[in-house]
């Protein structure tokens, strides 16, 4: 008892901002192999692209009233949206079903989230000693809100923004310095 009274309070900082962190990604791991929430909304235009392109039957998606009423051969081809995020999904999927498909889609979540954790934290708190629990908690709100966009918008192309976003961040971060 008295040996966990005598751990630095810097300590349960940091181990609340980690446990957080790592949480989330754990609840979006949980989320992904039950493939729940069940994509919505604009994933309908996206995930069965992918799916349809790593089958080998080409960017085509005969789920979407938009694809067949835009294509004139009838086919549901991708014409109208841009392709880089069934490119990207399919390209990753180790198979060819919707679950594969949100594996991917966690694999990029969980990473963004990662790097944003990294980020946030050298932003938030960048002085562990200075930190007061407030800024756990901004820390642990902006992962979490982050978090809530990716679980309740699964399938959408603002998932690999997110995750270019993230990553352009560390350019601000840490700036090439010859």
């Amino acid at each position: 008892m008295h040996i966990i009274m005598l751990l630095d309070p810097v300590f349960y900082k940091k181990a609340t901002a980690y446990l957080i962190l790592f949480a989330i990604v754990a609840i979006l791991f949980v989320f992904a192999i039950n493939v729940y929430p069940v994509p919505g909304g604009d994933s309908i235009l996206y995930v069965p692209t992918a799916i349809n392109h790593k089958l080998g039957n080409g960017l085509i998606n005969q789920l979407s009233p938009l694809f067949l009423s835009g294509d004139p051969t009838g086919a549901g081809k991708l014409l109208s949206l841009p392709p880089l995020w069934p490119l990207v999904l399919s390209w990753f999927m180790p198979g060819s079903t919707p679950q594969d498909a949100y594996i991917v889609m966690f694999v990029i979540y969980a990473v963004t989230i990662l790097l944003a954790g990294f980020i946030f934290r050298k932003i938030i708190i960048p002085d562990w000693h200075k930190a007061g629990w407030y800024r756990i908690a901004i820390y642990a709100f902006s992962l979490f809100s982050l978090a809530a966009i990716t679980i309740f918008y699964p399938g959408r192309p603002e998932t690999l923004s997110r995750f270019f976003i993230i990553v352009s961040f560390f350019g601000f971060l840490f700036p090439n310095k010859k």
